[in-house]
This record gives structure tokens, sequence and C-alpha cells, in this order.
């Protein structure tokens, strides 16, 4: 196996045992339903119910301040910043998906928006 290969590899080995870790912690915290698998390995995408689990466990941290940026609240792929990259990649110039109509009526946004808001008001944060 080459340098950059055996590198490669052990990135994935590390993310598979850092997804587990959080899966485990999502279980313990009670963040995703009794149902949902417990092996990091059997969750092949970013489902729903670990986008309600990741946004519930960052407003259940104790921090004075909790920042969720549009991309994860919206579960989208595009990053506004690729670090390391200048001209390979048009970085801070994603614009967000959704123009402001669609916020209020596309049934994704405002599935992600009452998701984000019941989780503020749930932890105390939406009284600020």
């Amino acid at each position: 196996m080459l340098p950059d290969e055996e590198s490669f590899h052990a990135q994935l080995r590390d993310r598979a045992v850092e997804k587990q870790k959080l899966l485990d912690l999502f279980h313990r915290l009670k963040l995703v339903p009794e149902w949902f698998p417990r092996q990091a390995a059997q969750i092949p995408e970013f489902t729903g119910e670990l986008h309600y689990a990741a946004v519930g466990f960052l407003a259940s941290t104790p921090s004075a301040l909790m920042v969720l940026n549009q991309e994860d609240l919206f579960k989208d792929p595009e990053q506004q910043n690729l670090p390391g990259t200048t001209d390979q990649y048009p970085n801070w110039r994603h614009k967000l998906r959704y123009t402001l109509d669609e916020l209020r009526t596309d049934p994704h946004a405002t599935d992600c928006s009452l998701m984000f808001r019941t989780w503020l008001e749930k932890t105390g944060r939406g009284n600020g």
C-alpha cells in the first residue's frame, strides 16, 4: 500500500471510530429513537433522526452561545468555505439554497426551521 493510501485508510478508520462514539452518545442521551441502529456502520447516510439528534445535542450543551450555520440547519452538502483552497473552490460565495419566500413555504425548509425552533424552546435557548 502506498503512503497516501495508508493515510487515507487510517483516516477512514478514525472517522468510523468517531462516528460510532457520536452515535453512542446520541443513544445514551436518548436523542435518537430506541429503534435507531446502534452501529454507525449500519447507517449509510445522515438521516433525519441524526440531524435531529445533532441539533438537539448542540442546543443542549451548557455553553452560553450556540451557532448553527445554514448548511447544517438545512442539511446542505455544499460547504461555505473549504480550508486550504484558493482558486479550486469558490469560497464564501455559496448562497442560501432557499429564497425568502421558500423559507416560509418549502416543506424541507419549514421542517428544519421548526425542528430548530423546537430545540431552542425545549432547551430554554428561545427565551433570550
